[in-house]
């Protein structure tokens, strides 16, 4: 797969209120994944690898695997360390929303590593699958979650909302308004984590998109 690192630095119209609430505000950041196109090669190498030690669920991990490999792929990512703490790079109210295993908050994770893939694949379609890599504090075992997309979303009124299953079930939608007027991703993005109920249950704060 042919990934090289797509522009760092970008402007992210962060919006920062309450779904309920119409206001927003902005403001412009700029992100360094802090690794190069080799060493995102050898994470998904080895997290793929781990995902299948671990059991994780087979159909969702099969579309990730399938839509790395794609060359015209974009991988998003984000990890703890240079590009914040673990409770910033995945915030969630409960990580259970993550992993039906784990019972905690993210003050439970020392760290964490997040893989947003999407492509239009020839015998997929269009779609996206989100890998995330973590570490309980106390274990010596990382543990894997994978899900995956049916489609490519729904894109309007600036934002783009997107439906993730955890092999048949429902996980999650996924929101972001950093699109651009045809509802592409930009360079740099932020997601929402959307319950069935449209409510925000968590948010990545920053992923980095490589290739494309």
């Amino acid at each position: 797969m042919l990934i090289k690192m797509r522009k760092i630095a970008a402007i992210l119209v962060l919006f920062l209120s309450a779904l309920s609430v119409a206001a927003c505000s902005t403001r412009e950041i700029e992100s360094d994944p802090g690794i190069d196109q080799s060493t995102l090669l050898e994470y998904l190498e080895n997290v793929q690898a781990s995902a299948l030690s671990q059991g994780a669920e087979s159909s969702s991990l099969q579309v990730f695997q399938t839509l790395a490999a794609n060359p015209n792929s974009v991988i998003y990512f984000a990890e703890n360390g240079v590009m914040g703490p673990a409770s910033t790079i995945l915030s969630v109210s409960d990580l259970s929303y993550i992993s039906s295993e784990v019972q905690g908050s993210m003050d439970d994770v020392e760290s964490v590593r997040v893989f947003l893939v999407e492509a239009s694949d020839e015998s997929l379609g269009h779609r996206l699958a989100l890998l995330v890599d973590f570490q309980v504090k106390g274990e010596s075992e990382r543990r894997v979650q994978v899900f995956d997309s049916e489609n490519a979303g729904v894109s309007e009124d600036g934002r783009r909302d997107i439906e993730f299953f955890s092999g048949q079930n429902h996980a999650f939608f996924l929101r972001s308004y950093n699109v651009d007027d045809s509802g592409a991703f930009d360079p740099v993005i932020q997601v929402l984590l959307i319950d069935e109920n449209s409510e925000q249950i968590g948010k990545l704060s920053v992923l980095v998109g490589f290739g494309g």
